[in-house]
């Protein structure tokens, strides 16, 4: 008995060391997968709002009290109460109403702390690109972003890869955390090989065709369709055909190889086609957007009056060609104390994708005469959208976010002051283009009877998508500013509401800070 106890001893001590071993490993194990999960699993994605507090709840719903109603191009309102329940408005009343009204619905909660404030439409952007669903985690951030800056409202001109529009569609119907609502185009519609991977090609111009290809898209949920790159004259005619007869809209590029007259696409994006085929050195985006040397006045004229005979409408995406200019002064452009590209967005904005010698192909070693260029087509361009809108012609505000230094909701900003500061809009009409008019176009071809057809409005029955603000929104923030370092206690709201939810700007931007700690933390910095 005695050598048999022995004996489990000595066997025990040998597999002592290895247990110890094993323990250890396992331990660090546990440990590195922590670490990764603290680093990649995003912050709590669903901030506070008057949606998740039960006494504020959707069911009783509550009033914003004594606010001035700003509904250009109506006049100013002030002294009114909006009531909102079930993500709409159901009432808006003065205040002698007020008694009455609370004897009716004696549950409902009064918002008296924006009492004076000013409350206007959320905004609209009509050219994003939401990002791609994967391990980077940005759809959340994006959509915190547009919300942040007022941006109640997207229309995604095209999803790169088919997982971007349902990231954004999924996380809403299933409460996973605020998104701003979404128009989208779906996939691109192109004439040659597919530059994104969610590229449908349209390969001949029978009108058989087109309509099979605008009804599988309708058919995918599309609102819009995005004409795109290497579709000839012909193509894009049954495209558009097509897309009349099934009622919806035909937004795009126009080819490199294909001028504006010709193309003669409903709504032209950043002003592609302008200069003629035989300008245009070469089939690149850079010299689309520059190669405007033999665009002249008669040229511009002519056309105003082509987009005047045909309702073509314009999108020009300025402020996106405005900042193209910012690699000239790269350096001070991802300053993180300065700019906000490094305040608002992660590091490898600056430092990957966007990198002036190693970032998007498309983009690497700009010249200075490039440069020179790009700032000349884009005086020009501005010379063009005064004279559309000076026509009477619609002409649309939004932003090509993914582009170089488009940051979400910000640039919206950066638009709405190109307009206000540039093209020389009031303050009213620019609000009125990026609420309301912006609306009434992405919504047009929807039935008469719905209410997303009063969406950019503040009246009984549109949805509740408005926003906050304790000073008149003037859009006189210097672009420079807006370069810089942004002020958002002197353009941005309060407080937004989005389908009927309300966020304090204060909370939106907590949840911003938690996401760019985690994407600028040593791992995603170092990946």
């Amino acid at each position: 008995g005695r050598s048999r106890s022995a004996y489990y001893q000595r066997e025990r001590g040998k597999g002592t060391p290895t247990k110890v071993v094993f323990l250890c490993v396992a331990v660090s194990f546990v440990a590195v997968v922590v670490g990764l999960w603290r680093n990649f699993w995003p912050p709590s994605p669903a901030p506070a709002s008057i949606c998740s507090l039960p006494s504020q709840n959707r069911t009783l719903g509550y009033i914003v009290a004594n606010v001035t109603i700003l509904n250009p191009p109506a006049p100013p309102q002030s002294g009114k109460y909006v009531f909102v329940r079930h993500g709409r408005i159901q009432a808006i009343f003065d205040e002698l109403e007020l008694p009455s009204f609370r004897q009716e619905n004696p549950n409902v909660t009064i918002l008296s702390q924006f009492s004076n404030f000013f409350l206007t439409p959320g905004f609209v952007d009509l050219h994003t690109h939401l990002p791609p669903d994967n391990f980077l985690r940005l759809s959340p951030y994006f959509s915190l972003l547009y919300l942040y800056h007022g941006v109640t409202t997207v229309r995604d001109a095209g999803d790169v890869d088919g997982t971007s529009v349902n990231a954004v569609e999924g996380a809403t119907r299933r409460n996973l955390f605020p998104t701003p609502r979404v128009f989208p185009c779906g996939p691109f519609v192109a004439g040659g090989k597919p530059r994104w991977a969610n590229t449908i090609l349209l390969n001949d111009s029978s009108a058989e065709s087109a309509d099979n290809l605008v009804k599988r898209l309708i058919s995918r949920g599309s609102k819009c369709i995005k004409a795109y790159d290497d579709l000839d004259q012909p193509r894009i005619r049954a495209l558009v055909s097509a897309a009349d007869k099934h009622q919806i809209q035909v937004i795009g590029h126009i080819p490199t190889n294909v001028s504006y007259e010709d193309a003669l696409i409903p709504e032209v994006q950043h002003m592609h086609g302008i200069p003629l085929p035989v300008h245009i050195e070469q089939d690149h985006i850079l010299n689309r957007l520059s190669d405007w040397d033999h665009v002249d006045e008669e040229r511009l004229n002519f056309i105003v009056e082509i987009s005047k005979a045909h309702s073509i409408a314009n999108t020009p995406t300025l402020n996106a060609h405005r900042l193209l200019l910012h690699y000239e002064t790269f350096e001070a452009t991802i300053n993180p104390t300065t700019g906000p590209v490094r305040q608002l967005l992660p590091n490898f904005y600056p430092d990957v994708v966007w990198d002036r010698f190693e970032g998007l192909p498309i983009y690497r070693n700009i010249s200075q005469e490039r440069i020179i260029k790009l700032r000349n087509s884009l005086e020009k361009k501005f010379k063009l959208t005064k004279k559309l809108i000076d026509a009477g012609l619609r002409v649309f505000a939004g932003t090509d976010v993914q582009q170089p230094f488009v940051i979400p909701g910000l640039s919206l900003h950066q638009e709405a002051s190109v307009f206000r500061q540039v093209i020389g809009m009031t303050s009213e009409q620019t609000l009125q283009l990026i609420t309301s008019t912006a609306a009434e176009h992405v919504t047009r071809f929807l039935p008469a009877d719905d209410a997303l057809k009063r969406l950019g409005h503040i009246e009984v029955g549109a949805p509740a998508d408005f926003l906050l603000f304790q000073t008149l929104p003037s859009f006189e923030v210097a672009l420079d500013e807006l370069d810089t370092k942004f002020n958002s206690t002197r353009a941005l709201p309060y407080a937004v509401v989005k389908d009927g939810c309300l966020f304090l700007r204060s909370i939106l931007e907590n949840r911003i800070e938690a996401w760019r700690a985690q994407f600028n933390g040593w791992l995603w910095d170092n990946i």
